[in-house]
């Protein structure tokens, strides 16, 4: 128990540095196959600084509710991914996470964010059913092969990865 609010904390932490890292590296390579030098990898980073030195702009305040609860559910599901819990409700917490996307793009009024919330709804109802296709063969493996008597995160551990 102690170990996964370990792990939870540690991907609190070094997950938005590792991104940004990860990102950074990501931008390097790009401008080495395309013959430039590139930008730094702390780059990301002085881009993360110069936006949130900028002026906040809303449309409604409806919309900034909805934009937390994204940024919670993401990291709800990381944390709850990295801990080691039940990876089906990892699936549902990113699957409310892009809803409320959704509905914050949608609440804007304006087409451009409108047709970006619509695609985002159709990549979704794609990848959605595909993923619980995929997924629920290895759940039932998972759990039909575990020893009784334990919870569904704590089988998950006990079984060797498929």
């Amino acid at each position: 128990m102690m170990l996964s609010v370990i792990v939870g904390v540690g991907y609190l932490l070094f997950a938005p540095l590792l991104g940004g890292l990860l990102d950074g590296m990501g931008r390097v390579v790009s401008a080495r196959m395309q013959g430039r030098k590139g930008p730094s990898v702390l780059q990301p980073f002085w881009d993360l600084q110069k936006l949130l030195k900028k002026e906040l702009m809303t449309v409604s305040r409806m919309q900034l509710i909805m934009i937390g609860s994204y940024t919670l559910f993401v990291i709800l599901s990381g944390t709850l991914f990295f801990s080691g819990n039940d990876i089906m409700m990892c699936f549902f917490s990113l699957t409310t996470a892009d809803m409320f996307l959704v509905v914050a793009a949608s609440c804007t009024g304006s087409p451009f964010s409108t047709m970006g919330a619509n695609r985002e709804l159709v990549q979704m109802a794609s990848y959605e059913p595909m993923l619980l296709l995929t997924g629920s063969p290895a759940w039932v493996s998972i759990w039909q092969t575990a020893p009784s008597g334990y919870p569904p995160s704590a089988r998950m551990r006990a079984c060797p990865p498929l």
